[in-house]
């Protein structure tokens, strides 16, 4: 529907203020016509801007919104949805069928300059309303202008770009890559200038950083990934050890079954963790953020080729303008090729900072996505070691911390039959005075 409708709210909220506006002043009008100040021109002025933006912004997407809807006819639901609209608008319109009612708008604005145009005709010059019909049929003309050719440039960009064409002879198309060389030759050995454009290469370093972003994204994700298998893999190795450790240990028959099963259900727990934990990591990771990101990636494809494109006609453009300084005439083909640069270029220019503004809200959703799985991921691997922790580790060293554990360890260590004691007793690992 977004599509199909674009910004059709806010051309109806714009068209009940233009009709608001046309009657309020109206209305002011006096006995003394000629007297009046506040006719149809000041009405065409105020709300000239506002028009423009909003009739420019419908037609640069009629397009889409015609190729939509011939794509829903083959839709079952969108046809007896258009059949419902139209039941409840009879009477209401004359034009029917839904793509009628779509170009009403286009058709709108370019009858604008023709209605002003009579208008003015009509008004004698001594009218106080003259001046300002004058400026405001002039500034509808170049509304007008524009529309067109938004409309040509768009035209032109989706033939040279959205079409996959053929070189009619291969010798013609193997002659533009040797000719275009030949300028970046030129160009790069000072023998001619290159164009600069500064607002263009701003753009352009924008999209490389935003394109390098997410595929650092990509393996910014897979590393954390790689990071967490690997610390849950050497906590299974630990939980291996400690258990072949007390499994083998000589401590005496009233220690070692309860090590041993401890040793064991500590190897248990972490086993369920890892392969939980492992289960949750990949399938956040592989199979819901890179798809994603991905698919992030793909969106720079198209502006990237039409990217390449200008590159390829920006050489042209400098040859045309390398020929013009010397006083010759640039082919046909050449004059088409400046042209397509000319277009392609001001498309760009239009197009990329919405471009950018919609992959940067892509872009901080899945930072905010990739945030809360790992913030997800750490507090449940947090709770399942705490009851793991709690499983193993009596109640009453519940409130131990690091100084407690520590000053426990070196007291077993030290203290009569302990670990110290126990290895002084080998007399393999005992030196002797003598030897």
């Amino acid at each position: 529907m977004a599509t199909l409708f674009c910004n059709l709210p806010e051309m109806i909220d714009f068209t009940e203020r233009f009709c608001e506006l046309l009657k309020a002043l109206s209305s002011e009008v006096t006995v003394e016509a000629e007297k009046s100040s506040k006719w149809v021109g000041e009405a065409f002025s105020l709300m000239m801007p506002k028009l423009e933006t909003v009739y420019c912004n419908y037609c640069k997407a009629h397009e889409s919104a015609v190729i939509r809807l011939n794509e829903l006819q083959s839709s079952r639901i969108a046809t007896d949805f258009f059949e419902s609209c139209k039941e409840e608008m009879k009477g209401q319109t004359t034009s029917w069928d839904f793509g009628s009612l779509l170009i009403k708008p286009v058709q709108r604005v370019l009858k604008y300059p023709l209605l002003l145009q009579q208008i003015l005709l009509l008004t004698p010059e001594s009218d106080s309303d003259f001046d300002c019909l004058r400026g405001v049929n002039q500034d509808i003309q170049k509304v007008a202008e524009r529309i067109n050719e938004i409309k040509k440039r768009k035209d032109i960009v989706e033939t040279i770009v959205g079409i996959k064409k053929k070189e009619a002879v291969f010798s013609h198309g193997i002659n533009k890559i040797i000719t275009r060389r030949t300028q970046q030759i030129k160009q790069a050995a000072g023998l001619q200038d290159a164009t600069t454009d500064i607002l263009f290469d701003h753009f352009l370093a924008k999209f490389e950083h935003q394109q390098c972003g997410a595929k650092n994204l990509v393996t910014n994700a897979e590393n954390w990934r790689c990071r967490v298998l690997e610390y849950l893999d050497k906590q299974m190795k630990f939980a291996e050890m400690m258990e072949r450790m007390y499994a083998g240990a000589n401590l005496g028959d009233r220690y070692k079954r309860g090590l041993e099963i401890q040793a064991k259900e500590y190897l248990i727990s972490m086993a369920k963790i890892y392969m939980r934990a492992q289960q949750k990591i990949d399938f956040s990771i592989k199979s819901l953020i890179i798809p994603q990101i991905e698919a992030f990636l793909n969106l720079f494809q198209k502006p990237q080729s039409v990217i390449r494109k200008r590159e390829q006609k920006l050489l042209d453009y400098d040859r045309a303008r390398s020929i013009k300084s010397r006083g010759d005439k640039p082919d046909t083909a050449l004059e088409k090729s400046v042209n397509d640069y000319v277009a392609i270029n001001a498309q760009l220019q239009d197009e990329l900072p919405k471009f950018f503004g919609l992959t940067t809200q892509y872009y901080n959703i899945m930072v905010k996505v990739i945030a809360n799985i790992q913030s997800r991921f750490y507090q449940e691997l947090a709770l399942e070691l705490e009851h793991v922790y709690q499983l193993l580790v009596p109640h009453e060293s519940h409130n131990y911390n690091l100084g407690n554990i520590i000053q426990d360890y070196c007291q077993s260590l030290e203290c009569e039959g302990g670990f110290q004691q126990q290895l002084d007793e080998i007399q393999l690992l005992r030196k002797e005075d003598n030897c």
